[in-house]
């Protein structure tokens, strides 16, 4: 099904979005890492689940040939430890 829309409000940031949902402005597609802490204050309410949007695999990929720096290695370890995996196949070097 499709829904034609106008949107009142444009904006190129995520927590802009999740701000403007907060103050009542209408209703947002966001991430789950995003909008986890509002909806556990209750400020946000999750709805249109089966409009969600399907899982994508996120991949973290650099020269085999070296370690990644510290920077990327938190990027990754942080990646690792907040967004959900649906398999055990976590492979890091």
């Amino acid at each position: 099904m499709r829904i034609d829309t106008s949107a009142r409000l444009y904006v190129n940031n995520i927590f802009a979005v999740k701000s403007a949902a907060v103050a009542g402005l209408g209703i947002a597609q966001l991430p789950r890492i995003v909008a986890a802490d509002a909806e556990r204050a209750g400020n946000l309410v999750p709805i249109l689940h089966e409009w969600e949007p399907e899982q994508v695999a996120v991949h973290a990929v650099f020269p085999s040939n070296r370690y990644p720096t510290p920077k990327v290695r938190r990027v990754i370890d942080h990646a690792v430890a907040n967004f959900p995996t649906t398999s055990d196949d976590v492979a890091l070097a």
